[in-house]
Formats: C-alpha cells, structure tokens, sequence
C-alpha cells in the first residue's frame, strides 16, 4: 500500500522517475529492519527452521545471523515499486472516474467510484509485484544457521523449480481480499475522522493535519486487516514447506500456534514503526 501511495504522482519525465525510485530505495532500506523485525515476529512459529530456534524474541534471531539479516531480501522489496510505478501510472488515466464533473451524481456512487478506482491500481500492482513479496518474505526469514537461499535469483528459481507458479502466487486471494478491505476502511474512516478536524486544519488546507489524519487512518486500517496480512504470509511459508497452504490450513495453523487469536496480530507493532520510519524517511527524502 505504501509503494502505491509512493507511486501515485503524474509528473513525467526522466528525472521524476528516478527521484521516486531512489526515494522508494531509501525509505525501503531505512524501514527494512522493522519489516524483517515484523516479518520474523509473525512467522516464526510457521517456519520449519526457525521454530526450533532458542532466541525467545524476534530481535534476538535476527541479531544472531549478523547485522545484515535485517536488510535480507531488501533488493526484492525495492524492485516491488518498479512494476508498481508503471501500474500505478497507467492507471492515472481511469482517475478522473473518481472525480466526475457532472453535478447528479450522488454522494454515494461518488464514494463508489472512489474505492473502485483506489482499488484497482493497488490488485494490478500487486499481481504485476507478488512474486517480489513472497521472494522477499522467504528470504527475510532465511536466518538458519544454514541458509536455504543463496540470494534473490536463487530463491526465485527455487520456488519455481518445487511449486511452479502456483508457488509465487500462494496467499494471492487473500492479498486481493486485504487490499479490497484496507481501502474501504481507509476511505470509511478518513471520511469519519476529517469531520472532527477544526475547518482551519482541515485536509488540504494544512499538510501537517493532512499526514496526520492519513497516517492515523492508515494505522487503524491497516490493523484491522492484518490478520489478512498474517494468514496469507503463512499459505506463503506453508506453501515453500511442501504443507497444506490453503487458507483454511493456515488459518487452524496461526491459531494453534502460541498466543491463540492474538498471534494474529503477531508483529503488529514493528509494522506499525515501518510504516512511520519509511514516510518519515520518503519525505526528508523528498
């Protein structure tokens, strides 16, 4: 979601693209430690390896393969906003849907048009990226003493050669149904929450309010959805391990696994300091 926010700029031109993409570079790689800290915490219990570690918390794993694990599979995390910029931009030509001049149309179709169009560019760009994701997933939690994965091209042609498509695609259905959720929400609670903002501060009249009421509507969504994001990085895990990886398989799995209904919410918290760093990071960029 924060790659297509990235993304979302019609200014053209050689020099823009290349000031977005080292932009998303930099917020990627600052904001890296804190997803692999959220990835690890979220799917320890899942990963063949790594559930037989004795480090008790996440941060310790990570510490104990070296400094550099927390920036493992962060190239594939960056090339995920390739795609997603070219997506992304295409799709700047169905945005004027959102935001038709005609003066009959009513509130509600008028907030329709909005999801529909917010959720299209964000299911194209995750197809077009997915394989990235879970490149970027496996290789986060490649942490063993003994690394299963010699780098992005060799976890790529790995999962290939064992699951075939089917395996760069596990807990796509479930990605779909996330992003489909986390927009309507957003946009629900954005709608919501801008009526209690004083008319001097209003979104668009003052940046500052305006990230602020973003960035607090991106948390609450986000979280809401997350145990979508939970079940469908284990089909991920699951899938690479040869297991049943479909969502119900991984859902009795995140269940049984230590913490009960709260470990679906497992890594919450570092998610949640990702996605603050890396917009901080995108705008001193900036």
């Amino acid at each position: 979601k924060d790659t297509v926010e990235m993304a979302q700029t019609h200014t053209t031109g050689p020099f823009t693209l290349i000031k977005q993409f080292l932009s998303a570079s930099i917020s990627k790689t600052a904001s890296s430690p804190f997803e692999s800290l959220k990835l690890v915490s979220q799917l320890r219990w899942h990963h063949p390896a790594l559930s037989l570690q004795q480090q008790p918390s996440s941060y310790e794993l990570l510490s104990h393969a070296g400094a550099s694990a927390f920036w493992y599979g962060n190239v594939a995390n960056i090339l995920t906003f390739l795609p997603t910029m070219l997506v992304t931009r295409m799709s700047s030509y169905v945005t004027p849907l959102a935001h038709p001049k005609s003066t009959t149309i009513s509130s509600a179709e008028r907030w329709l048009r909005r999801v529909f169009i917010g959720v299209i560019p964000g299911v194209a760009a995750l197809f077009v990226s997915y394989p990235l994701i879970v490149i970027r997933t496996h290789l986060a939690l490649d942490i063993a003493s003994s690394p299963q994965y010699s780098g992005l091209l060799n976890c790529l042609t790995t999962i290939y050669s064992k699951e075939g498509i089917r395996g760069l695609y596990a807990g796509f259905a479930l990605s779909v149904l996330g992003t489909i959720s986390y927009r309507i929400l957003f946009l629900c609670m954005y709608d919501v929450f801008k009526q209690f903002v004083p008319a001097s501060s209003a979104p668009g009249q003052s940046p500052v309010s305006e990230l602020s009421l973003s960035w607090i509507t991106t948390v609450l969504a986000g979280g809401l959805t997350y145990p979508l994001d939970t079940v469908r990085r284990v089909q991920i895990i699951r899938s690479g391990a040869g297991l049943d990886a479909s969502p119900r398989a991984a859902y009795n799995a995140v269940l049984a696994s230590p913490g009960n209904y709260a470990a679906f919410f497992d890594g919450l918290l570092w998610n949640t300091a990702r996605g603050l760093v890396g917009s901080a990071s995108l705008t001193c960029t900036d």
